[in-house]
């Protein structure tokens, strides 16, 4: 993929060019000219500058988001084990990884919607700033209680960061390069949480968590100055509509695509599991944190692999490809259930992994491409509260199993779930035809 690197300017001047010498040709020579131009046109600009090709203004905003993503990676996966310092049972992670799931299951639709009315790329900048407080807040923790209170502010703080980076990269790719544009963001952002782990984890064994969350705190404002400095000033764009029509319209359009949503569903209780009651698990049976960076290293290895290539998936058909998601996301954490141990993890995490690259930009593309481009901001809320509403669930049922049976026999039911995931994709291919 190549930068945009002509400005407006430039491309009027070069147009203007080719057309006075098309027009100072005579008979057929100027119609050559002419045929030219018009078969084989110079680059035109959008609103954003930069017509089908990648836009400076795309790459500011990757950047940025691999930069808080990096620092966010360094230390989200390890908060069971800080919490399992200070004495917290299965049950507690569950309530914390709830928590988190909560705020950030009612925050999206919300971030969202004021995406749609407000300059989108100072919301992107709060929700970096909070999730640096909440991150720096973390060196301060002396119980479980706390460590709840801050993985709720956090789901605050990623609820403005996800939401209005999603819809920023929407806004800012057209729309027959957006599933495209969805996947090279992705790329950039599990980049993060690619080697955030791996370094998380030797961190944690050469000096301590203080360290760990001061480090992530110094990546993070990073990223919040990129944001201020290269993103905000480019990015001005403001919608204006009726709030009362937008809701209305926006909930209609909702309720056709339930069966999609319960997919969401589905997809946001796996997932959860993964980052609230598996790094608990994995220690409990003698994993130590460097190989447990290095697992969800490789977790995120997959994803990014399935997110560069995610555009070509579409032809084997949107149904298909999340068919096949739905069955091997089920075998996926079935794996970790039934094979304790690193290999069983990494062989888990990695299928989870693909079918992760897989879902994210093929729902994002479904649920957008529903709604109007003035509703973009509700379109990608709505996807992340629904993906917030699993999350809270998630955790605390397999917390529960976890504590009063077994945290293996937690992952083996929760395989169910990517059944549930294949008969509610039936359902919605049938409902589309």
């Amino acid at each position: 993929m190549k930068l945009c690197l002509i400005s407006r300017a430039e491309t009027e001047r070069t147009t203007k060019v080719w057309q006075r010498y098309a027009s100072s040709r005579s008979g057929s020579t100027k119609g050559q000219y002419s045929a030219i131009l018009l078969h084989f046109p110079l680059p035109t600009h959008n609103a954003t500058g930069c017509g089908e090709t990648l836009t400076r203004e795309l790459v500011r905003l990757y950047v940025s988001v691999f930069v808080a993503s990096l620092g966010a990676g360094l230390y989200v996966y390890f908060i069971p084990l800080y919490a399992q310092k200070f004495g917290a049972s299965f049950l507690d992670l569950g309530f914390i990884g709830t928590a988190y799931a909560v705020t950030y299951a009612m925050g999206p639709i919300f971030a969202g919607y004021i995406a749609d009315k407000v300059n989108r790329a100072w919301l992107y900048s709060l929700g970096i700033t909070l999730i640096a407080l909440v991150t720096i807040t973390l060196t301060l923790v002396r119980s479980v209680a706390d460590i709840v209170i801050l993985r709720s502010s956090a789901g605050l703080a990623f609820a403005f960061f996800w939401p209005t980076s999603e819809v920023l990269v929407a806004d800012l790719a057209s729309e027959e390069n957006r599933l495209k544009e969805m996947g090279v963001y992705s790329v950039f952002w599990c980049s993060g949480f690619l080697i955030g782990p791996m370094l998380g984890g030797l961190i944690l064994q050469a000096y301590s968590y203080t360290w760990l969350f001061l480090t992530s705190f110094v990546l993070i404002t990073c990223a919040l100055v990129m944001a201020v400095a290269w993103v905000v000033p480019r990015h001005t764009r403001r919608n204006r509509h009726n709030p009362i029509a937008d809701f209305t319209g926006s909930f209609s359009i909702m309720k056709s695509l339930t069966s999609w949503y319960m997919v969401i569903l589905c997809y946001g209780i796996i997932t959860s599991v993964l980052t609230s009651i598996f790094p608990g698990y994995a220690n409990l049976v003698g994993i130590d944190p460097a190989l447990i960076g290095i697992l969800f290293s490789a977790y995120s290895l997959a994803r990014i692999f399935i997110y560069a290539v995610v555009g070509r998936l579409q032809y084997f058909g949107e149904t298909r490809v999340l068919l096949a998601v739905s069955a091997v996301f089920g075998a996926g954490i079935l794996c970790i259930g039934i094979l304790p141990g690193f290999d069983g993890f990494l062989l888990g995490l990695v299928l989870m992994g693909c079918c992760s690259g897989a879902m994210f930009p093929l729902m994002i593309n479904l649920i957008s491409r529903h709604f109007p481009a003035e509703k973009l901001g509700v379109a990608v809320g709505s996807y992340e509260a629904v993906f917030g509403l699993g999350s809270v669930m998630g955790p605390i049922l397999a917390g529960s199993l976890a504590s009063f049976g077994s945290a293996r026999w937690a992952f083996v039911l929760f395989s169910l779930f990517g059944a549930v995931m294949f008969l509610f994709v039936t359902i919605g291919k049938s409902l589309q035809s």
